[in-house]
């Protein structure tokens, strides 16, 4: 049947409007992945705590809209209200803490209606936000919150979840192990079903070398590192932490390449 196949092939990469792919607009990341995230691909991003991964997400979220995708972004570590504030300013390109704290000067406040008035003509696709608890929500609580919103006309085709790692099975594991596998792969039989394409977090204790982070740096779960089709590390020296930026490294990528190097980037919400 390689004709069929072929000719499948042939429809996806001719019907980009149908069968959509996510790029992150990196272009070092989009040139080692060619065919961007797709169908049920699911992709994480690795960091130490307050390295940037939650930036990440809104950088993901935002991208996808613009490119056509329905955005479901759960929430266990943020409110609604941190999250929303840094859509806000990832999309207005006016900092976060003077939106948080109301320190908008007039043309601050007109070039955001401006923005998001232009957005509105031009981006057909919705994004909903979700708060859930920490330590108490499952896979299974993600599926209902999807369905809920079908329901109300919000079809998810890119989940954001931050973070897996404060998820629970829904199968119970005394072993911690056992359980932090079990998430993973319940989030893959939920992309399957929902066919989705999803980006999480994932958080690093360390790293076995800053320069050259490994894909077994991801957890003390084997399965988390197997089970994912791209994964990014994100690391900063004190030096880059003072300028802002931070060090990109792509260290699994199931269907295409790796780059040369590690990619700086800005960690502004607004950058």
């Amino acid at each position: 049947n390689f004709k069929n196949r072929h000719e499948q092939r042939f429809e996806k990469a001719n019907n980009p409007k149908l069968y959509k792919r996510f790029h992150f607009k990196i272009p070092t990341i989009d040139e080692c992945l060619p065919g961007g995230l797709s169908g049920t691909d699911f992709a994480t991003i690795a960091a130490k705590t307050g390295r940037g991964k939650s930036i990440a997400t809104i950088h993901v979220g935002y991208e996808a809209l613009l490119q056509g995708f329905n955005v479901t972004h759960v929430t266990s570590e943020n409110t609604v209200e941190q999250t929303t504030g840094r859509y806000d300013s990832r999309i207005s390109a006016i900092k976060y803490d003077d939106i948080q704290l109301a320190r908008l000067r007039e043309e601050d406040i007109s070039k955001m209606f401006r923005t998001y008035d232009d957005l509105k003509k031009k981006v057909k696709t919705s994004l909903k936000i979700v708060k859930v608890a920490p330590n108490d929500f499952t896979a299974s609580t993600i599926l209902q919150i999807m369905n809920v919103l079908e329901g109300e006309g919000h079809h998810t085709e890119m989940l954001v979840i931050d973070s897996p790692d404060l998820m629970q099975s829904v199968a119970h594991y005394k072993d911690k192990r056992l359980q932090s596998s079990a998430v993973y792969w319940e989030i893959r039989s939920l992309l399957d079903q929902k066919k989705c394409v999803c980006f999480a977090t994932t958080q690093l204790k360390a790293l076995s070398n800053d320069d050259n982070p490994l894909v077994e740096d991801l957890s003390e779960s084997y399965d988390k590192a197997r089970l994912l089709d791209f994964a990014l590390v994100l690391s900063q020296s004190k030096t880059q932490k003072a300028n802002k930026e931070a060090s990109l490294s792509i260290i699994k990528n199931r269907d295409g390449k790796f780059p040369n190097d590690a990619i700086t980037i800005a960690t502004h919400f607004e950058k």
